[in-house]
């Protein structure tokens, strides 16, 4: 909150309300965390006992769950920028652009450098 609070130059009610919008989406995410551990425990089972079918199910459950969470962030991260001036938005696209452009240039370098 504070890199964004300074980056975009948040007003107090802004930094409250992405404060909210933040925190409701991490109780959501948080609430499918057992879910998750579930899956990846029998996931370690599958794999031990090599039963490959259980092993495409239990993959097939994870994928979900996981798109579950995705959403649950990028819904988040929506009403974050619904709140935002145009000023803002323009700094949040162009701060966006600046960083998958630099992740883009680390996956891209060979091992080792």
């Amino acid at each position: 909150m504070q890199r964004l609070t300074a980056q975009l130059n948040l007003t107090p009610d802004q930094q409250a309300h992405a404060k909210a919008i933040f925190k409701s989406s991490r109780q959501q995410a948080h609430a499918l965390m057992p879910q998750l551990k579930q899956e990846h425990q029998a996931m370690a089972n599958a794999v031990k006992s090599d039963n490959e079918a259980q092993i495409d199910q239990i993959t097939q459950q994870n994928s979900q769950l996981n798109g579950q969470i995705r959403a649950i962030h990028a819904k988040a991260r929506a009403q974050f920028y619904a709140m935002l001036t145009p000023a803002q938005k323009a700094t949040y696209d162009e701060n966006l652009k600046s960083r998958v452009s630099h992740m883009r240039k680390r996956t891209q370098q060979p091992a080792g450098e």
